[in-house]
């Protein structure tokens, strides 16, 4: 929200948004075509259903965010809508995620080239992650493991 601007759905206090707010802000964010990560959401077809355009009607159909608990899609290749999503753990969202898997031929060819480029953080990993459709965390791991069939 732009400093000095009122917010109009009523979910702040003392300019602060609420974290229900800021949860339906960060599900709209991932559907941007120029969102980081959006190879994983609009790249792949998922949207947000028409109704929860509107905050009053997200807030309506799923409640205020409780502690500790963030906004999953339940069928992860399914869409932002009131039958698809639940507030989750953390703990319960690693287990609905989507397996990473690369071929034999893409981890050594991602191994050969961290072999060559030295330590973590440069724009090679960033660009490998990004050819490959995984994070650089994924990278990471793939440089430290020593199996060819790393998933």
């Amino acid at each position: 929200m732009p400093k000095g601007a009122k917010p109009t759905h009523g979910h702040s206090s003392r300019g602060k948004e609420s974290r229900t707010y800021i949860a339906w802000k960060s599900m709209r964010a991932r559907m941007r075509p120029n969102f980081i990560g959006a190879r994983y959401y609009s790249g792949r077809g998922i949207v947000v259903c028409a109704r929860w355009l509107k905050f009053e009607n997200f807030l309506a159909d799923m409640g205020e965010k409780p502690d500790g608990l963030t906004l999953e899609r339940i069928d992860n290749d399914g869409n932002y809508e009131l039958s698809n999503c639940r507030w989750a753990t953390r703990a319960e969202q690693s287990r609905n995620r989507r397996v990473v898997k690369l071929s034999p031929t893409a981890a050594a060819d991602i191994r050969a080239a961290v072999s060559r480029q030295g330590q973590p953080g440069n724009s090679m990993y960033r660009e490998m992650a990004e050819k490959y459709g995984v994070g650089i965390s994924h990278i990471n791991k793939l440089r430290l493991k020593k199996s060819r069939n790393w998933r």
